[in-house]
Formats: structure tokens, sequence, C-alpha cells
């Protein structure tokens, strides 16, 4: 049912098609190409849109599809949408959304570019299969309670959208939360605010995915107190393979980790500067390239080496190389956002991993180099760095990944120093 007509839409090729969305089981949407902009008005919805979320063709002229959003539509995941349509690629991903009447039902996406016969982009279809939750889900909780109850491992049964539905005793425990405390909470109640962002948006990606989830996470009790949680977090998988709702068991590590945290400290940070080592960096990139792949999100690296710092230490000493370093260290720090992470590679080299594509990590790099440039260091000398920037590519490698970013520095030294290269 067309709402609002494009060229792209009268060819006979595509009439067919859209008269073969009329008989499909799932809901069918076409929209205008820039999500971003006001352009991304609704084109053509099927009768089982219509049918799902209470509108008529009527409600939806001029409209885009944030009119399906809400309190529990996940942001995060619209800026992932955001960020894959504005490169021209397929997205898949799963939100919640609400009809006319203000009910919500998850949906699960799969969004692909369209093209007319010139190679062009004109639009975006959007094939839409709602998910729906398991029926009875909390009697049958409550059903296989007294086995979990016995148990030492706290355990967490939640929706799609993160409600808790079930705890055990272990759970209540370990955080002091009862079961009339969380039950219909999202499990965000248990964040401590000391982990990024981007952490739990990786978790989802694992999850929607289908994929099990294992990670140390840092959690606060009802009492306000923070604890360690080694935790898994599996989905529950319909006859199709689509995620019903998720089991969570976790043991409380927090005495280990206090145990250790003096040694970790020690064994991931750079004893001049306290930025994380290569150590870390290793760690952190092995995890990145073991979790979904390709990732569901862009990630860069900024290399960045200081100009000239050789001469420096030649003629000022060491004691002054190393002040300069330091000095350097704490003034990135304070220009970086709380996701992204700053490793002291070795010598006057830093490196920095981004959560985001090339083109944010080169102004992230720009600002940088502008700041070191106007910081006096010290009054006898300038200092400038010179940058590379490279974004993960399909079948990349850490190692390959690094060199880009590596052969960059290199142009831009080659260039002239103290400025920044894309490759």
């Amino acid at each position: 049912m067309i709402i609002e007509s494009i060229p792209f839409l009268q060819l006979p090729a595509v009439q067919a098609f859209l008269q073969a969305f009329e008989y499909a089981s799932e809901s069918v949407v076409i929209t205008g190409l820039d999500v971003e902009k006001s352009e991304d008005r609704f084109l053509y919805v099927n009768q089982v849109f219509l049918q799902r979320t209470g509108y008529s063709l009527e409600d939806l002229k001029g409209k885009t599809p944030r009119i399906l959003q809400g309190k529990e539509t996940n942001r995060v995941v619209l800026d992932r949408l955001r960020q894959t349509l504005g490169r021209g690629q397929i997205f898949v991903g799963q939100n919640t959304n609400y009809r006319k009447d203000g009910s919500e039902y998850i949906v699960r996406w799969f969004i692909a570019p369209l093209k007319d016969e010139n190679g062009k982009q004109v639009a975006w279809l959007s094939m839409q299969k709602a998910v729906s939750p398991l029926p009875n889900l909390q009697e049958e909780a409550m059903f296989l309670a007294a086995a979990l109850n016995q148990t030492a491992d706290a355990i967490t049964i939640s929706d799609l959208k993160g409600e808790i539905l079930f705890v055990n005793t272990a759970f209540t425990r370990m955080t002091g939360y009862q079961m009339e405390d969380v039950r219909g909470q999202n499990a965000r109640i248990l964040q401590s605010g000391k982990q990024a962002r981007s952490f739990y948006a990786d978790m989802w990606d694992v999850l929607i995915g289908g994929e099990t989830f294992r990670s140390t996470f840092i959690n606060r009790r009802k009492d306000g107190s923070l604890y360690f949680e080694e935790k898994t977090i599996s989905p529950v998988l319909d006859h199709l393979g689509e995620p019903q709702y998720f089991v969570s068991i976790g043991k409380n590590i927090t005495e280990l980790m206090e145990k250790s945290n003096s040694y970790a400290n020690k064994a991931y940070h750079d004893a001049l500067t306290g930025l994380y080592n290569r150590l870390k960096f290793d760690e952190v990139m092995a995890r990145k390239f073991a979790s979904t792949w390709p990732p569901s999100h862009p990630f860069s690296l900024v290399v960045m080496d200081l100009d000239n710092f050789k001469a420096i230490n030649d003629e000022y000493g060491h004691a002054v190389g190393d002040d300069v370093l330091k000095q350097l260290a704490d003034l990135m720090l304070g220009k970086l956002r709380h996701n992204d992470m700053l490793v002291r590679w070795g010598g006057e080299e830093l490196v920095l991993l981004v959560d985001d594509d090339a083109d944010t990590a080169v102004r992230i790099a720009e600002k940088l180099r502008q700041a070191i440039a106007a910081h006096e260091f010290d009054p006898r000398f300038a200092v400038t760095a010179s940058f590379g920037v490279s974004e993960v590519r399909v079948g990349d490698a850490p190692e390959r990944m690094f060199a880009r970013a590596d052969e960059a520095v290199y142009k831009s030294k080659h260039a002239g120093k103290n400025r920044v290269t894309k490759v």
C-alpha cells in the first residue's frame, strides 16, 4: 500500500514485488533514503504492518518510523542502525516498538538499501518480524524456583527487554534485593555506572545474535555498595532460533578481585604514565575480534608518535623526556571520551582505541594534535605529534589493523610531521 510515491516505486518490476509483499506473513516497510533527517518518511507498508501497529495509511502520511519509538526503545540500537545505514550496509537488529494505542511489541529488523536501474540508492526496504514473548514465562520460572534456589550461583531470568521475571535466593544474598523488589524491573537496576556504555552495547550485540555472553560485571547492591560478578548470560531460543528470554548465572568474585586488584593494576598499566599498556591493549583487541564478526559497529585505531622526541632526550635528558610523556598522558586523557582507550605502546608512541568510525577518530586525533601543539610542556622547546588512523575492515586482524595505522603515522612524518593521516 503506497503512502507516498516516488518514480522508483512505479517501475513494473517493483510494482510486482509490492503486490507480493501484500501476501507476506510479516511486516514490510519502505522508507526514504536518509534515516537521520526528515526524508525517511513512510513510502510503503503492507497490510500486516497496519494490522500489527494499529495505524492507518492516513495516519502514516508524512510520518517517519520515529512514531513507533517510545521510552523502552533502545537508543544504542538506533545509533547502530543509523551508522550502518549511513554506510549503505544491511542492518539486522532487534528493538522495542510501539503501536498506535501505546502498547509495545518487540520487532526484529532486516533493513537493506533499494537501488534504481542506474544503481543509485533511493530507499530502504525493511522486513520486520514480531518476536512474541514466551507465554506464562513467569509461571514456568516459578515452577523451577525450588530447584534453582538450591544453587549457590545467582540466577536471573529476564525477557527480551531485560525486564526481570525471576531471581533465586542466591541472587538475594548477593544483591540484597528480594524477588518483589526486582520483578518487572529492568536488569540495569544493578548497573554501577563504572563500566562503559560500549560494554553493555557489546553484550546486547552478542545476546541478540543468539550467542552466550561471558564477562565480569561491576554491579551495585541495594545498599549502594559495589560488587564484582563473574556472569554468564545465555539466550533461550525458540524453534526458529530467535531469542525468547535470557538466563543469567553469576558468581560473586569481589573478594578475589580485591585481592588481585593491585597485581592487575601493575600488570595492565604503564609505570611512568599510568596509561594502559600493550598487555591490556592485546586483551581488549582479542576480545573485540573474538566477539560478533564482522562487528556490528565500527572501531578505529589512532597511533600517535611524538615528533623529534629523541632530540629532546638527547639535549635535555631522559628526566625531561619522562616529564613530557607524563604531561602528554594527562593532557590526552582530559580530551578523550569515557569509552575510548589510551595505551602507551612504547617509548614516545601511544595508541588510542576509538569505538567509532575512522572519520570520528580523525576528528578526535585532530583535536589531540592541536591540543599538544598548543600546550607548553617546557619553555625551552615545542612539542608536536604525528597521527595515523585506521578503521577495522572485513577479514581484518589486530596486527593488520595496527600496521595500517602505523603506516599512516609514517606518512604523516614524511609529509612534514604534526598532522593526521587516515588509511
